[in-house]
């Protein structure tokens, strides 16, 4: 097996995971935490890998989750605010995603991956700050931005004039970069309890 097997095999057994984790807390009714930043992201994780099954454009399927992927922080947290059902977040999330990749502009995925990253790292401090219990959600927070900021790094040498093929480092920023959206994932795994159910 070569490392993108092995990485798409991961990826796959905790997206499918953490799938099922999200079904059988909908189906048992378990009492949920209200974290629809996170649970957005998540719901924008799954969506990207299943139209990227369906879809053999991997140039679409990168443009999707870079339309996604902010726009499920920024959205979460708007509709947190106004405490909105999910499914509407959801639709509205997938309704927005789809105006952003007909743009398909550079500036406007950059421009949300800003104020995703802004958001994520505001409310990590503010939760630390007034509320001390919400400490696993603050620091997954700063996962996500994490995780965001690697994929802003990818759209950004994507989008670079130059043939990164030849470049020796970019081996090390593949490796780092995968390490990073598995850490996420396997996150979202671990702490699914701590994060979603009370």
């Amino acid at each position: 097996m070569t490392e993108i097997e092995i990485y798409g095999f991961i990826k796959e057994t905790l997206l499918i995971t953490l799938f099922i984790q999200l079904a059988l807390s909908k189906i048992k009714n378990i009492k949920q935490k209200d974290n629809r930043v996170i649970f957005l992201y998540a719901i924008a994780i799954l969506l990207n890998d299943i139209i990227a099954i369906f879809w053999s454009d991997a140039s679409f399927s990168f443009d999707l989750f870079h339309a996604l992927g902010p726009l499920a922080i920024i959205i979460g947290v708007f509709f947190s605010r106004l405490k909105i059902h999910q499914l509407v977040a959801i639709t509205t999330l997938v309704g927005i995603a789809t105006l952003i990749l007909w743009i398909n502009s550079f500036a406007v995925y950059i421009s949300l991956c800003f104020i995703a990253i802004f958001i994520l790292l505001k409310s990590s401090v503010l939760m630390v700050k007034w509320k001390k219990l919400d400490i696993y959600k603050s620091s997954f927070y700063i996962i996500l931005a994490l995780d965001l900021f690697a994929s802003f790094l990818e759209l950004s040498l994507g989008n670079t004039p130059f043939d990164w093929n030849e470049s020796v480092y970019i081996n090390y920023l593949w490796y780092g970069l995968i390490s990073m959206y598995l850490f996420t994932l396997i996150s979202l795994n671990v702490f699914f309890r701590r994060l979603f159910t009370t």
